[in-house]
């Protein structure tokens, strides 16, 4: 009975740990360029969802292979090398702790979670909502957030080709910055639409805290939402997917009074794809909604998030032709949608009061793209960037380096804002030549080391104290 116990528990201990090792694996595949800050920040959540079609491929593509491998493997070593069961356990184990120390930084995150810093305290600006003036008739915005749309798909040196024609067209007639990074904290698409509208990163704290479960979302930090309530805003998100993956709802329809209508996959009722409503069905939907809002006086905020371009495989959409399996022909069919809906905006007698911001999330995270063009050229990669029908045209220096921070205060200033020294948050407006980015101050890396650590100021963001 005792030899048979052994046995059993042998056989458990050897199929934990090709679990745990296949587990790892997942990981590397799926967030290759993801720190641990987004993976810890999903588990914690609470309202991160994973949505059915996307459950399927990795049952398909992963689980199933590594659960079949893990059984016979643990079946085959307990009957005839018993003996070395127990040192494939630690190698498979040593193995996997290496990747999440060596890839994801996992020692360093423990670390400097331990390290304070007064960087916040220094270089912070707390936005005043009642100091920061608009005109007497406000401009209306659109954020068109493009799914890790990059500006390295213009690069022919990378690709062969421009992958984004017809955006790289519109950008000559407007505004468009030239170094867009991403910084520590603004790597996926809730982190990126956070650094963009708070000035600061998404950091996920050794705390228990878990985002949008608590009464808001960063409820110590003051955002673009929170600012446009106060002066009379109507806002709105549209996304094909779902509000509840990344908390979306929690950051947007949470923040503030009266709060931000959310239209999603509830509205579509689509499974075009792992993660809803293709991109299609969203630009007509953002069409309608923007001529129904142009029609009334109140001014209003349309955030657009497109998904077509979204990992692991992406969709192609069937208004473009291609190959649906060529990522290259998924991303030039983003580039003609998003053209596309510009255009048609151009065109319309309420234009002239619309404000359009276009900009990538983040980078490409993981796609079919990525090993073989986008990886081995790191240092080129930057965010794409577009500002349309901004208030500030002329004697614009576009040679900027900067990150999602900057955006905050360039938003507000396109719009018509007089914001006090055209700072906010960890930001610079990209209109004030005469001041420079944290980027541009720091460097990048010096300024991702420091948002690295742990900071108490921050931690005043994310705790409601009340």
């Amino acid at each position: 009975m005792a030899k048979m116990y052994r046995k059993f528990f042998s056989f458990l201990s050897l199929c934990l740990s090709f679990a745990f090792f296949f587990f790892v694996i997942l990981l590397y595949k799926t967030f290759p360029e993801t720190d641990i800050n987004a993976i810890i920040f999903h588990l914690k959540s609470g309202q991160t969802l994973l949505f059915e079609n996307y459950v399927v491929y990795i049952c398909q593509v992963y689980l199933i292979p590594f659960l079949i491998i893990s059984l016979l493997t643990g079946v085959i070593i307990n009957i005839y090398y018993p003996k070395y069961g127990k040192a494939l356990c630690r190698l498979l184990l040593v193995s996997s702790i290496f990747v999440l120390i060596a890839k994801y930084q996992l020692i360093d995150y423990i670390k400097n979670s331990f390290v304070k810093s007064t960087f916040y305290e220094k270089y912070y600006v707390q936005p005043d909502v009642n100091a920061i003036k608009f005109p007497s008739t406000k401009k209306n915005l659109v954020v068109l957030y493009l799914e890790s749309i990059e500006q390295t798909y213009q690069a022919k040196e990378i690709f062969n080709d421009n992958l984004l024609p017809k955006l790289s067209l519109i950008k000559k007639e407007y505004v468009s910055f030239s170094d867009y990074y991403e910084i520590y904290g603004a790597g996926w698409t809730i982190a990126g639409l956070v650094t963009t509208n708070c000035g600061i990163p998404l950091i996920t704290p050794l705390a228990p805290n878990m985002y949008g479960i608590q009464k808001k979302f960063l409820p110590g930090a003051v955002c673009l939402q929170d600012i446009l309530a106060v002066h009379g805003y109507r806002q709105i998100f549209m996304i094909g997917g779902s509000k509840y993956f990344s908390c979306f709802d929690s950051f947007f329809n949470n923040r503030a009074e009266p709060h931000a209508e959310i239209i999603d996959n509830e509205f579509f009722n689509r499974k075009d794809n792992y993660w809803g409503a293709k991109d299609s069905f969203l630009y007509k939907a953002a069409q309608q909604k923007i001529t129904e809002l142009s029609k009334s006086h109140q001014p209003f905020s349309l955030l657009i998030m497109t998904i077509n371009t979204h990992q692991p495989k992406g969709i192609l959409d069937n208004q473009c032709s291609g190959n649906k399996d060529n990522f290259m022909d998924i991303v030039k069919c983003a580039d003609y949608m998003a053209a596309d809906f510009i255009e048609w905006l151009k065109k319309q007698p309420f234009f002239k009061n619309i404000s359009l911001v276009v900009l990538g999330d983040h980078l490409v995270i993981n796609n079919a793209l990525y090993d073989k063009y986008l990886q081995p050229h790191q240092k080129k990669r930057r965010i794409f960037n577009l500002f349309i029908n901004s208030n500030y045209t002329e004697n614009i220096n576009t040679n900027r380096h900067f990150s999602g921070v900057d955006i905050f205060p360039t938003v507000l200033e396109g719009i018509g804002a007089d914001i006090p020294n055209r700072r906010l948050g960890l930001g610079v407006s990209l209109y004030d030549n005469s001041q420079q980015t944290l980027i541009e101050v720091l460097g990048k890396k010096r300024l991702d080391e420091e948002l690295y650590k742990k900071s108490d100021r921050y931690f005043d963001f994310v705790f409601d104290t009340e």
